[in-house]
């Protein structure tokens, strides 16, 4: 219930801020509104202020505006103020003003994400590897050192070093106590090494499984969080990069992931999707690493605003690569996703923090612009492509044209609607299969795990 609670209240809450845009512009215009409502079907209360019925109907899901003269189909009948008797200008200002509003939000949910703070796992005080010639081996670092305190501050992470020595109020050198095989040992960092000490220094993560996202291979598979794997085909693996590695060179080909599930080790089955980056092909699966702690970077007043509109614009380029790739085939259409799989990801979001539901708020509300920008009848895209062809040709679509066009446009949401009301459900049904699936095999290491 409360999954379904926060995925309706975030996805109406973007909805109605997209409507409140269009509502905004067109007033602004001076196209006449006849009703705002908060919510589709029966109204439910309402009450007219300025010439507009504000509304709350019966399904709170979304809302709507509803403007005078907004059928093309009845030209002959418009009066002044109507939506269709206006300019076709005004008529392009008024449908971008829904996209724009959800990008106007998307800004400021950036923003207030940047102001609360980034939380991303962060990885243990051990070091993994110390490259060959760098700053770290230089100075004495290698590779099972536990940093343990900086300049008398103690250290229990990654981030605590990092920030103590990039943020923090250090001299003109830094005192890093490390313990190596149970002995002490002090090694000085002089300031100019603070930065480039990092280059060839790793803290390796746990190869245990924070998050999995839905629609991907991970998800299929029946992954789940708090899951550690410990071998990829047989291989064994001790960190997060280890186990990347193999996921990375394996786009297309079935791995098979042996995983500790609480007291179970289980056997499964997952194909990583290919991914193309800078013209190679990378196996990506869908999840995301677990800290034993978690880092969260805030920023300050300006610095947010700077981070946050710069979230918001990555998460456009993000979203069109997104739809560009379904569109040259690089991604498999059963990860787009509907409804039922947006309520399950806000539900997902709402219980893991405000930050996470910040930036999954940021990103649906992306997601409305961009779809919302097709070129596709009853959307705002498609009222754009109409009045550019009106302004062209200097005269409205004729009926035949319009019929067509519409009818296209149907046909495409229509057949998108099915599979997705399709999609979701057969998603949920093929991940309970394959968690119910997964084949447990004996204990191959009684090992401690805590450390790996």
């Amino acid at each position: 219930m409360t999954t379904i609670i926060a995925g309706l209240l975030v996805f109406s809450v973007l909805v109605i801020f997209h409507e409140f845009g269009h509502f905004k512009v067109a007033r602004w215009l001076g196209v006449r509104v006849e009703r705002f409502s908060i919510g589709f079907g029966p109204v439910v209360l309402s009450r007219r202020m300025g010439g507009v019925q504000y509304a709350l109907s019966a399904f709170p899901l979304g809302g709507y505006v509803k403007m005078a003269g907004d059928d093309p189909r009845n030209r002959e009948t418009l009066r002044p103020g109507d939506f269709f008797a206006a300019s076709w200008w005004r008529r392009v200002l008024i449908a971008l003003a829904g996209p724009g509003a959800n990008f106007v939000l998307a800004v400021f949910l950036g923003i207030a994400l940047a102001w609360v703070g980034f939380s991303s796992p962060d990885a243990p005080n051990r070091v993994g590897t110390v490259a060959e010639g760098s700053v770290a081996a230089g100075l004495g670092f290698a590779p099972g050192d536990v940093v343990v305190a900086l300049d008398g501050e103690p250290v229990d992470s990654r981030a605590d070093l990092v920030l103590g020595l990039l943020e923090g109020p250090r001299g003109e050198s830094a005192r890093v106590d490390i313990e190596r095989a149970g002995a002490p040992l002090a090694i000085t960092v002089p300031r100019e090494q603070y930065e480039t000490l990092f280059d060839g220094l790793t803290f390796p993560y746990p190869a245990v499984i924070g998050d999995v996202a839905i629609g991907t291979p991970a998800y299929s598979a029946g992954l789940a969080e708090g899951d550690r794997i410990t071998a990829v085909d047989g291989a064994a693996v001790a960190s997060w990069a280890e186990m990347t590695e193999f996921i990375v060179a394996s786009p297309g080909r079935e791995i098979t992931l042996t995983v500790r599930r609480g007291d179970r080790t289980l056997l499964i089955p997952v194909t990583p999707m290919a991914v193309e980056e800078g013209g190679e092909t990378f196996g990506r699966v869908g999840i995301g690493a677990a800290g034993e702690k978690t880092f969260v970077r805030r920023f300050g007043p300006w610095e947010g605003v700077v981070v946050g509109t710069q979230a918001a614009v990555m998460a456009v380029r993000l979203t069109f690569e997104g739809i560009w790739t379904l569109v040259t085939g690089g991604a498999s259409l059963s990860q787009i996703s509907g409804p039922v799989a947006i309520i399950q990801a806000s539900g997902a979001a709402a219980k893991a923090g405000w930050d996470a539901l910040l930036n999954f708020a940021l990103y649906i509300s992306v997601a409305l612009m961009v779809f919302n920008l097709l070129p596709i009848p009853i959307l705002d895209g498609g009222m754009v492509v109409l009045s550019m062809l009106e302004a062209v040709r200097r005269r409205p679509v004729g009926e035949k044209g319009l019929a067509i066009y519409q009818g296209i446009g149907m046909a495409v949401i229509g057949t998108l609607l099915v599979f997705v009301l399709i999609n979701d459900p057969h998603r949920i049904w093929k991940r309970h299969t394959a968690m119910d699936r997964a084949t447990e095999v004996e204990q191959i290491s009684e090992e401690p795990l805590g450390d790996q």
